[in-house]
């Protein structure tokens, strides 16, 4: 208590703060009275936000590191304080008007999250914008409220924001503004904190928060006296606080676990090419409903050191790989360095021979082991011609195959493809990818896809991603390729009469007869002829006879 009195003068008198209880059990013990009581529970967020210069991170990570009884340094309370600014806001209205809180609210609906909640809230109160991901890392602890007298019980979700600092920019890049609610208000030192002008919890657990040299949790359950928005006074209190439980992603551990033991293995950018091409690659084939879709086999070409072929084996059903690559690189260093991600079961086999003859040889193999459905081909970063080479092998197979190829150039006569790149403003080596993809579409023997990975890994970070097709597929995709046809040539041959067919005027008079628009048998025309023939010629000789 005296650390946080000296650092933080305006904290409430410990008279304010209630009875301590070192355990959840004995503190349950002295509320159940009120517990018994308790009716309704509302859940809430609150996220702290707090700004910490990166000179102040230096010094402390250099000073004494000497430990009081509660696990924060002496000696770097002072600085600590001095070199983190806090952001609180002044409530205007609802409960808690008239008090200083961090910001949050309750939940729009039972599908928000509380991460989501908390993103939504401060948004709303102040203009920042924070992403999910970096919310959900950022949570603290919970906090439990009760009330003397009152059957509501309120739990609180806490986070906390620390936002970048840095001497190049001095000034506030954060455009912080409030709302009807609450007005936010920056303190430039923690030490100049209004705990006289907040709830009293805050003076037990936002101190320890602050001043923690380490990722901490506090889940504090409180139990305050009768109309506390008057009284503000906590009659008993437990505060449970713990080291931060750092948990890392499955690329974190296999990076931190291969540089463990051989750090000049692989770099940080080889590894994240790596991860990258295999992740999208997993994904992209698990799009697809079919089950056939898992990989049995993997031949890695020109894979070097390993790396790809065995983030395979550990994130996909694949037991085993091989990598084709006529240079000893890394000399089974990756396997030794994952093997506790890949198992005992799987296997990676190194085999140092040249593509063309390696290739043909290694896929005889597999297909005599399991189905070409199983087997998948891939390459990262392999050259233009060798990626080229790569899916025709893979293609004439029949087998999946993946390549992210690089240095791509035109090589047609008079550079055809590099002299249209530039008068679509596009560069040569994504034209080059683009027509690759076309010539392997044109096979009709695969599913094409060209896929990308972030740019900040590499430039060159297209991949073609060429799924087989199984019988079924084939005779289905020809059978609708016939059909497309069929109607392209129809629709051809529609457009084709209408172009050619002259329509007749309707402009011309009806007094005038279009014979040309009678279509008459011929047989009837001449037998209706001959009648009217005979009639007129017997109507002569009948007035010739009558008159002589």
């Amino acid at each position: 208590m005296n650390n946080h009195s000296l650092n933080f003068p305006r904290r409430l008198p410990d008279s304010r703060l209630g009875e301590k209880h070192d355990t959840l059990d004995a503190f349950h013990r002295v509320v159940r009275h009120s517990r018994k009581n308790i009716r309704e529970s509302k859940e809430y967020t609150l996220v702290v936000v707090t700004e910490t210069s990166p000179q102040a991170e230096t010094s402390t990570s250099t000073r004494n590191n000497s430990k009081s009884n509660n696990g924060i340094p002496h000696e770097n309370l002072s600085s600590r304080a001095k070199s983190t600014r806090i952001l609180l806001g002044m409530k205007n209205r609802g409960f808690g008007r008239g008090y200083y809180n961090s910001f949050g609210g309750k939940f729009l609906n039972k599908e928000e999250t509380v991460e989501a909640c908390a993103c939504r809230e401060l948004e709303e109160e102040t203009n920042l914008k924070v992403r999910l991901d970096e919310m959900t890392k950022s949570k603290v602890g919970i906090q439990r409220y009760t009330f003397e007298n009152d059957p509501v019980e309120m739990i609180m979700h806490v986070f906390r924001i620390n936002l970048e600092k840095t001497s190049a920019n001095k000034s506030s890049r954060y455009n912080v503004r409030g709302c009807d609610e609450i007005t936010p208000i920056w303190f430039d030192s923690i030490n100049t904190i209004p705990f006289d002008n907040m709830f009293a919890d805050d003076s037990l657990w936002l101190p320890t928060l602050l001043l923690s040299p380490t990722p901490i949790e506090i889940n504090g359950s409180y139990h305050f006296q009768e109309n506390c928005q008057e009284t503000n006074t906590i009659l008993y209190y437990h505060m449970d606080i713990q080291e931060k439980k750092i948990q890392f992603s499955m690329e974190q551990r296999l990076f931190h676990t291969l540089h463990k033991n051989h750090s000049n293995l692989l770099s940080i950018k080889e590894f994240k090419e790596c991860y990258s091409f295999c992740n999208a690659v997993r994904t992209t084939f698990g799009k697809n409903k079919r089950k056939s879709n898992s990989f049995d086999i993997v031949i890695d070409v020109a894979g070097g050191h390993g790396a790809l072929g065995a983030l395979f084996l550990i994130c996909t059903p694949a037991y085993k790989a091989i990598i084709l690559d006529p240079a000893n690189v890394g000399g089974g260093r990756i396997q030794q360095a994952w093997e506790d991600f890949m198992g005992k079961q799987k296997r990676l086999t190194y085999r140092r021979e040249c593509l063309r003859t390696g290739l043909p040889d290694e896929l005889e193999q597999a297909l005599k082991m399991t189905s070409r459905q199983r087997v998948l081909v891939v390459a990262c970063h392999a050259c233009q011609h060798l990626s080229e080479e790569i899916l025709e092998i893979a293609c004439h197979f029949g087998v999946h195959a993946a390549v992210m190829p690089c240095c791509q150039k035109d090589r047609s006569i008079g550079s055809t493809w590099k002299a249209a790149s530039k008068n679509l403003s596009i560069p040569v080596a994504k034209v080059m990818d683009i027509l690759q993809c076309g010539k392997m579409m044109a096979l009709g023997s695969h599913n094409v896809r060209l896929k990308c990975i972030d740019s900040k890994i590499t430039p060159q970070n297209r991949i073609i991603v060429c799924r087989a097709l199984d019988e079924n597929e084939l005779i289905e995709s020809r059978r609708q390729n016939q059909s497309e046809v069929d109607k392209a040539h129809s629709r051809l041959e529609l457009v084709y009469r209408k172009a050619h067919t002259v329509p007749h005027s309707r402009k011309q008079s009806n007094s005038v007869p279009i014979f040309q628009t009678f279509v008459v048998p011929s047989m009837v025309w001449y037998i209706a002829a001959g009648f009217a023939a005979g009639f007129l010629s017997a109507t002569s000789l009948r007035k010739n006879g009558t008159r002589s």
